[in-house]
């Protein structure tokens, strides 16, 4: 619904893909923009897609997500605390990943971004954020400790000063 979404107010034409297909169609051509985050970059040989005149942007557009639904009764009652915390230690070595993946592509691909990108950015999946909150996709409360989440990460975030109505 994300990547919908910012299609939809970019004014651009989404392309119908699955994760079997969308290497395939980028490097072809028929995919201009992929959200895809560093690790994607060798796995998926990106840089065929990106060739001499593309670029990645060094600011996150989309965030993902997964949920997992399971037979709740075939799991022990502490399972969800034990991933929980699991998942929680392996944090220092799941950024280690990302940050060697993001030093592995080459510096002519990324395409640094001003303040004043960032600002517009940040306001742009705000509305993403807020269409798919109104269109009843995203939780509101969710929506609301995400937000918590990212402005104790960085305060001065434009959306941490905004009024209570305003957060998502």
């Amino acid at each position: 619904p994300q990547s919908h979404k910012f299609a939809d107010l970019a004014g651009a034409s989404p392309v119908g893909t699955s994760l079997a297909t969308f290497s395939g169609q980028f490097n072809n051509g028929n995919i201009d923009i992929l959200p895809m985050v560093a690790l994607g970059y060798n796995v998926f040989e990106l840089y065929h897609g990106l060739g001499e005149n593309g670029g990645i942007i060094d600011e996150k557009l989309l965030y993902g997500m997964m949920q997992m639904i399971s037979h709740k009764d075939r799991f022990s009652p502490d399972f969800g605390q034990q991933m929980r915390e699991y998942i929680l230690n392996r944090l220092p070595d799941i950024n280690k990943m990302v940050k060697d993946a993001e030093a592995e592509i080459p510096s002519k691909y990324w395409i640094k971004t001003d303040e004043a990108t960032k600002a517009a950015l940040e306001k742009f999946r705000g509305e993403i954020r807020s269409e798919l909150r109104n269109e009843g996709v995203l939780d509101p409360k969710a929506l609301s400790l995400l937000w918590k989440i990212r402005c104790s990460v960085d305060p001065s975030r434009g959306e941490c000063s905004a009024p209570k109505e305003e957060r998502f």
